[in-house]
């Protein structure tokens, strides 16, 4: 989905788009991934939804959840930084 995604973006970082492009996931990507994505998005917008790998491991069946999205939200972050508000001020 995310190479779909950067493909329909692509188009808007082009002609200047005045708009925020926001990728929403469950924050359970890999950092290569997101690292193909570098600089296509302004907002990374993560649903972090477990810290205990038996909870992943129950609703999920991703025991490595918690380690998969850490490591992806800290990539997210390299990426963008934090979120700044037209007044300034960081979120």
């Amino acid at each position: 989905m995310w190479s779909c995604s950067a493909r329909v973006s692509a188009p808007c970082h082009q002609e200047r788009v005045n708009c925020a492009l926001v990728y929403n996931s469950s924050g359970y990507d890999s950092v290569e991934a997101l690292k193909l994505l570098e600089g296509v998005f302004d907002i990374y917008m993560p649903d972090f939804k477990f810290w205990g790998s038996p909870w992943a491991e129950r609703y999920c069946q991703a025991p490595d959840y918690p380690q998969v999205a850490v490591g992806a939200i800290r990539e997210m972050y390299r990426q963008v930084g934090d979120l700044v508000t037209d007044a300034g001020e960081s979120l």
